[in-house]
């Protein structure tokens, strides 16, 4: 058997990073946030009482803005539907952020948060 050096192992991790990163976007290259993202931090600016944003993407391709504007849609229904719901419960940040997640994020975010 042959032993692997260092560097070769850090290149196969690397590459298997890339491909569980390269999963996370669809099939026409769109991932949601790539940019930036704040989806999980919209139960913080509901409470804190933000009651308007803006969605960035001059320069966007039109159809990714499309999808952007669904998937905030996505997460304002989200948001709204469980309000209720998540006033009573101790863990109601994480309940949303974790609805967030597997709902428009099932293979993973961009991890380009606005609000770490």
């Amino acid at each position: 058997m042959s032993e692997v050096s260092d560097k070769e192992s850090v290149e196969v991790e690397d590459i298997l990073e890339d491909e569980t990163w390269l999963k996370r976007y669809d099939d026409t290259g769109y991932l949601c946030g790539e940019t930036g993202c704040g989806l999980c931090a919209l139960y913080q600016l509901q409470k804190a009482g933000i009651t308007h944003l803006k969605l960035v993407g001059r320069g966007n391709y039109t159809d990714f803005m499309e999808k952007d504007i669904r998937n905030l849609r996505r997460a304002l229904d989200i948001l709204n539907r469980n309000i209720k719901n998540l006033q009573q419960d101790q863990n109601n940040e994480k309940i949303f952020q974790q609805q967030i997640k597997q709902t428009i994020f099932p293979n993973g975010c961009s991890e380009n948060c606005y609000y770490r």
